[in-house]
């Protein structure tokens, strides 16, 4: 499995968000795609710019931080050095990565947004998709987080490690948005993303989807985390179904 894969495979089921590769690409709403066979969302255009679909934007959600490290990822302080001292670093974190394609992401202070009238946008695309002009492989970006601050390090090799000077103390977590931090090394590190601002590393999708053991006409919904929801929901309106 590639990196792209592990990455996406594993925020997806740890955040129950989709991830954007790579995670320094950026996305808004209404950007519509397809899931590679990688499972890896791949942009072709925007609904209002390619076929005049407009939405509305929910307002923005109160901020929050995701941050997720794989298997075999450690983080811990070590000593600063005299001359990392006078720079102004109070603290030494050490991430290692004791396998290749390991990773540690944070997205800190991220702000939510939402297509408020899916469900209308939804027949819209419905049309689109009775005059041949919509594929049923595609999907609509129809929620996104924007982070204040994206740090995303991926190991490629094992044995990796990044060292960082951190402004802060009080065991500080390198994504929030107060902290101030320097890279001081990185080996076998083949992604470095430090504290980016304004990406959007998360995000969540609907499609046309096709209503199982019923003659009713498909219905387009998002794609969300389970697939275990009763049958009734199914044949009647909407059922979160995970991509498989």
């Amino acid at each position: 499995m590639e990196i792209f894969e592990l990455y996406c495979s594993d925020i997806k089921s740890k955040l129950n968000y989709f991830a954007t590769w790579a995670p320094n690409m950026p996305l808004t709403l209404g950007d519509y795609g397809v899931f590679n066979p990688e499972k890896v969302f791949r942009r072709i255009g925007n609904i209002t710019q390619d076929f005049s679909l407009d939405f509305t934007p929910s307002a923005p959600a109160a901020k929050t931080e995701f941050t997720h490290a794989s298997k075999k990822v450690r983080m811990s302080q070590f000593e600063l050095s005299a001359a990392e001292r006078i720079a102004g670093f109070e603290t030494g974190v050490d991430i290692k990565f004791a396998a290749e394609r390991s990773f540690y992401a944070s997205f800190a202070g991220c702000e939510g947004t939402h297509i408020a009238d899916l469900q209308l946008l939804g027949e819209r695309v419905l049309q689109q998709r009775e005059t041949g002009r919509w594929e049923d492989d595609w999907v609509v970006v129809c929620e996104v987080m924007r982070s204040d601050k994206t740090v995303v390090y991926i190991a490629g090799a094992n044995n990796a490690e990044v060292k960082l000077g951190v402004k802060a103390s009080e065991n500080p977590n390198i994504g929030e948005v107060g902290v101030n931090f320097s890279r001081l090394m990185s080996e076998s590190v083949n992604t470095l993303i430090d504290g980016e601002a304004g990406l959007t590393p998360l995000f969540r999708v609907a499609s046309v989807q096709k209503r199982l053991l019923s003659l009713k006409p498909p219905t387009f919904r998002p794609l969300a985390e389970s697939a275990d929801k009763p049958s009734k929901i199914a044949e009647e309106f909407y059922v979160f179904e995970e991509l498989k």
